[in-house]
This record gives structure tokens, sequence and C-alpha cells, in this order.
């Protein structure tokens, strides 16, 4: 494996911002999610404001996604959906069989059910997807009802909590169906099912393991052995093995990590500009493939107050993730925000006087808000966000005199 010379944390933003098509506009949704990497898709905000932050039109990514079906939703590492490139679902089918299998089978030992009742059920589901989409509920009422059985603690871990849920989960794994959102709408958690045809792979532990690995160090590199172990959900042992039959290259990135893995050649192609402010969404990409926000953070912001996952106050430098919108600026977290419903505005604060002129920042937020306002009604994380809190990271959000109250808007919608 190629060990480099070091390279300073700013070059290693600049090389993030570039992955992440944050440099610049991405010439489609497609390409948006090819060079960024698999999008979190669990029915909030995420994946238009994603989109938006990049440059793409919301309802070009809905056409891409809904009518092409180069963008497919389906499940992948870490027993979560995502929002994947076409050519890429068979390696998250791959992983999602890998994580869930032992679970799914005792699913349907807790059901009852025997090879030939799934079998069964799901020949019938097909038949009823013959014709047009379907809602769960809908594909429930039309199985036969002695079909439909609860699934117990297994079924329930992975949010399957029948076998209709089983039944759909495996014909997605054996990429025969594929879920689409409802009414067109990227933040929706209602989807219908529909009928596909998706290459499967048959790939062991070790060929999966490059796979993902490769996957990584091509979306965040230079990526630490942490992070690109903890993404793909395999040990650092697999990762490294991995890594190493890849080629990976090596190299140290200055007050932050003496061994970080990237790919061959990438760092002589390191963009010169560092890109603007912008407003990126809870689990984008560019803050959730990194393992710890230390360097996404500049000196004066490392001890700046958030709330970690637990709504606890904590120093920035110190979390593994974030739990909110960030604002970045040059590839540093300079802020957090939040969209509050009541007040139909974007609550945001920055984290240290060092940062921009909030008057440069308010013009992005104002951007933000308005599409917000126009074209989702609202921002949540997960469509079940709402309540205590909800409201804590909006007030928490708010809690910095350099921020401003939101605007009124001129007319008011519902959010749907």
């Amino acid at each position: 494996m190629t060990t480099h010379a070091a390279v300073s944390l700013e070059v290693a933003r600049r090389l993030w911002l570039d992955a992440q098509r944050l440099s610049a506009p991405a010439a489609s949704a497609a390409e948006a999610v090819r060079s960024s990497g698999w999008w979190h898709s669990a029915g909030g905000a995420t994946v238009p404001l994603a989109m938006a932050a990049r440059g793409v039109a919301i309802a070009d990514a809905v056409a891409v996604e809904v009518d092409h079906e180069e963008l497919l939703e389906v499940p992948g590492v870490r027993r979560s959906m995502f929002l994947v490139p076409r050519e890429d679902a068979g390696v998250a089918l791959a992983a999602s069989v890998r994580s869930t299998r032992d679970l799914i089978a005792g699913a349907w030992r807790a059901a009852g059910g025997t090879a030939r009742d799934a079998a069964t059920l799901k020949n019938a589901i097909l038949e009823e997807l013959a014709e047009v989409p379907l809602s769960v509920s809908t594909l429930a009422n039309r199985v036969p009802p002695r079909a439909v059985r609860k699934t117990g603690s297994d079924g329930g871990a992975l949010g399957l909590p029948s076998t209709v849920h089983l039944a759909l989960r495996e014909l997605q794994h054996e990429g025969r169906i594929v879920r689409v959102p409802r009414e067109r709408r990227l933040d929706s958690d209602r989807y219908l099912w529909k009928h596909a045809s998706i290459a499967t792979l048959a790939l062991d532990d070790a060929a999966l393991d490059q796979e993902l690995a490769g996957r990584v160090v091509r979306w965040a590199g230079p990526a630490t052995l942490k992070e690109i172990a903890w993404w793909a959900g395999i040990t650092q042992r697999a990762a490294r093995s991995a890594l190493e039959a890849l080629g990976s290259e090596m190299v140290e990135v200055e007050n932050w990590t003496t061994r970080a893995f990237v790919q061959p050649d990438r760092l002589d192609r390191a963009p010169a500009a560092a890109g603007g402010v912008v407003l990126l969404p809870f689990r984008d990409n560019f803050l959730t493939l990194r393992r710890g926000l230390a360097p996404l953070l500049s000196p004066g912001t490392m001890q700046a107050r958030l709330l970690d996952w637990r709504g606890k106050p904590a120093a920035a430098g110190t979390l593994d993730a974030l739990h909110h919108g960030a604002i970045v600026v040059r590839g540093l977290i300079a802020g957090i925000w939040e969209f509050d419903p009541d007040a139909r505005g974007v609550a945001w604060r920055l984290l240290a006087d060092e940062g921009p002129p909030p008057r440069t920042v308010a013009r992005a937020v104002r951007a933000v808000e308005r599409l917000i306002r126009d074209e989702l009604g609202d921002a949540r994380f997960y469509p079940f966000d709402s309540g205590p809190s909800r409201r804590a990271r909006i007030d928490d959000a708010r809690g910095n005199t350099t921020t401003r109250p939101p605007s009124p808007p001129r007319t008011r919608r519902a959010a749907p």
C-alpha cells in the first residue's frame, strides 16, 4: 500500500467538497448521487435538500427517480434505506442481505411461516402488482388473510412488523420490486411498490467488503479506517484487507490522522476552490461519511456547545455526528440550522465570531427558507420528527446573538 507525504486538512476538505459536488453544481441528480454516495432516505427532507445543495432542482430529481429509475431506493448497509444509482443497487442489496438474513429468518419463524408459505405470499404480492403500483396497506388487504401474521421482535428490529413487510423485503432483495414515493415527493414516508428488474449480485464476504470500502474511499477520501468500516458495517480488519486488495493509497492528514485512505492519484487532482456558504441537511453525506466532527471544525469552534443525539449539550469537537442541519463555509461547519414549522422560517446560529459575516450567511439561509416553504412545506429529519426533541433543536439553533428571527412568509402554505 503506497504511502504519500502529509497533506493539510485544508486540502482534505477541498477533496471532500469536490467529491460531494459542493464545489460546483452537479450535472444531474444521478450524477450527484454517483459522486457523493448513497443517500439516507428515511422519509425526511434529507434527499431533496441535499439535491438542492448540489444545484439540482427537486422536480428534476423526482423525474430521475420516479420516471426514469436512474436512482432507486433500496435497503443497503447497516439495515438502512438508501437512494442509490441503479448500477449500485446490486451491491446495496447484497449488503442488506448479509446484514439482515438472520433477523429475517427469525422473523419468519416467529410468524410460524414455512418456506412454502413465504413463496405463496410473495407470488400473491407479485400478482397484485402486475397492473399498478400499490401501497403496503392495500397489499395486506388483498393477499389471503391467513398469510398476514405478526413477525415478533426480529421483524420489529427491522421495521417489518408483518409477513407482508417481510415478503416485500425479500422481493426487494431478489431485485423483483422497488418502492417509489407516493405523490412524487422525495420527503414522503408513504410509498408505493412496483415491479422492477434489478440485477442482483452473488458476492462472497471479501468481494462485498471491497465493493463497499472502495465506494467510501471514492466518496469520502481521505477517509480513516474507522470511517470506512463504520459506513460499510464491517470490522476494521475486514476494511483493511479490502483496501489492501484494492490498492488504495495512504496519506497523513496534518492535525487529524496519520493514516487516511484515498484513491490512487486523487491527491494530484485536489481542486483549488474550497466553495462558499452552503446549508446542508441532517445526514448529508458530507457530514455523515465522517466519524467525528473534528476535521470539519476550526480551532475556534471545537468547544462550541451543540446538542448531541440524546439532546444533551456537548462540545462540538467531541461529537461523532451532527444532529442538526449544518452551515458549511469552505468545508468547515460554521453554524447550525433548523426549520421552525410554527414560525415557518429557518432558525440558525454561527458557532463562533470568527466565521463568515452573518449577512453573507443570511442570504444563503433565505434561499433555503424559500425552497422549504415553496416546495416542501416543512423539513423534518424523520417522519416522526416532532414534539419536544425537535423544539429543543430549534431553540438551540436560535441560541446565538448572530441569529436573525425568521422572516414571515408572503403567503401561508399548509405543511403536507
